[in-house]
Formats: structure tokens, C-alpha cells, sequence
């Protein structure tokens, strides 16, 4: 793969490798009381989510687990994603390594998601291509659906990826 930007190339050099995952994060466990279920009613349907940068799927495995969402996720690394296709075994084909460069026209399953969650992932790309990212998310979402993204303090300054596209 012949990556374009040397921060691009940085990136997918280091999180394409084996590392292990697998607790989630704490506010995780918040989400679905606190945001979730105060804007939107999934009790009637099916809920898809799409796990942007999923790393080895703990955060999927727990709405999976604990809401029976329907996990999808997506991430540079190779080696995560097939840690994924080994947890999530009847949804394997629902995990899939994406290129590290952004597209505003990416859409990873071609379909659209409920839940669209990134977590601490985003300010790993520069302002140009975080919104990108954006642009191409807020594409796959469903309408009346949620994103939701999180973001160390530090980088909440930047200029795109704290803002709203």
C-alpha cells in the first residue's frame, strides 16, 4: 500500500501490529443510559453500530453482549481486525481493515448505521483529513442516528476534529 502523507505512514506502521485491547474504555459503560436511550428510541428495531477505529473489538463486544447491538467495526491494523473475526465469529464478515487514508467518500459495509461511535482515534489524522473522516461518517449514518466521538482534552483544540461538520 503507498501511502501519500508521512504522518499517514507513521500511523499504520505502529497500530498495524499486534497489541492487546481488550478491556473497554469506562465511559463506554455510560453511553447507552446516559446518551443513547435520553435521544434516541432502539427499542423497536435492530441496532447496528459501526466501530470506527475498533482496535480488537472490546467496545463492540460489550454493546454486543450487553444491548445485543448488531458490531461492525473497522481499523488500519490487520492483526486487530483478525482478532475481531476471531471474538465475533457469526459476525465476522461485519470486521475489516480499512486504508489509513481518509476518503469522504469511504463507506466501509455500504450501508447505513444507527450508532456511529470513534473512540480516542480521530486526532490521529491532521485537520485536512479528520474531516474527511467526518464528512464520510456522517454519511453512513442512518437519519435520527447518533455519532458519538471522544477525544483526549489536549487535542479537543484542533480545528476540525471538535467541531462540527
Amino acid at each position: 500500500m503507498k501511502l501519500k502523507k508521512k504522518y499517514i505512514k507513521n500511523n499504520h506502521q505502529f497500530w498495524n501490529r499486534k497489541y492487546e485491547a481488550p478491556n473497554t474504555e469506562g465511559f463506554i459503560f455510560r453511553l447507552k443510559p446516559w446518551v443513547i436511550d435520553k435521544y434516541i428510541d432502539y427499542k423497536k428495531r435492530k441496532v447496528e453500530i459501526l466501530n470506527y477505529g475498533c482496535g480488537e473489538g472490546a467496545s463492540s463486544y460489550h454493546f454486543l453482549k450487553s444491548y445485543s447491538y448488531i458490531p461492525h467495526g473497522v481499523d488500519i491494523s490487520v492483526p486487530s481486525i483478525k482478532a475481531c473475526k476471531l471474538k465475533f465469529k457469526k459476525y465476522k464478515n461485519n470486521f475489516k481493515v480499512i486504508s489509513p487514508e481518509p476518503s469522504e467518500n469511504d463507506n466501509f459495509f455500504n450501508k447505513k448505521f444507527d450508532l456511529i461511535i470513534a473512540v480516542e482515534n480521530l486526532y490521529y489524522l491532521d485537520d485536512e483529513d479528520c474531516e474527511k473522516r467526518l464528512i464520510s461518517l456522517k454519511k453512513m449514518l442512518k437519519t435520527n442516528s447518533t455519532y458519538l466521538q471522544t477525544l483526549y482534552k489536549f487535542y479537543q483544540n484542533r480545528k476540525r476534529c471538535g467541531k462540527k461538520i
